[in-house]
């Protein structure tokens, strides 16, 4: 059985085992967002439309290190 550990910010999802790199990145517009990388070359982004607090994309890749700890992954 594979386990696959999902992050959930709002009503977008990630599959950690998917995820090949992620950085942040300024935005004119929504201020930092966070872009993931995935391994098959799809990107996702989160800002702060994204997460239900309106966090920005430093937020919410601390959110995604928190939850990477948490499940033992890195």
């Amino acid at each position: 059985m594979v386990t696959m550990h999902v992050f959930r910010c709002g009503n977008k999802a990630l599959v950690i085992e998917q995820v090949s790199h992620w950085w942040v990145a300024p935005d004119p517009h929504s201020g930092p967002v966070l872009f993931v990388s995935m391994q098959n070359g799809q990107h996702v982004t989160f800002d702060r439309k994204d997460a239900p607090d309106g966090t920005d994309g430093y937020a919410i890749e601390q959110g995604l290190l928190t939850f990477l700890e948490r499940v033992g992954r890195q």
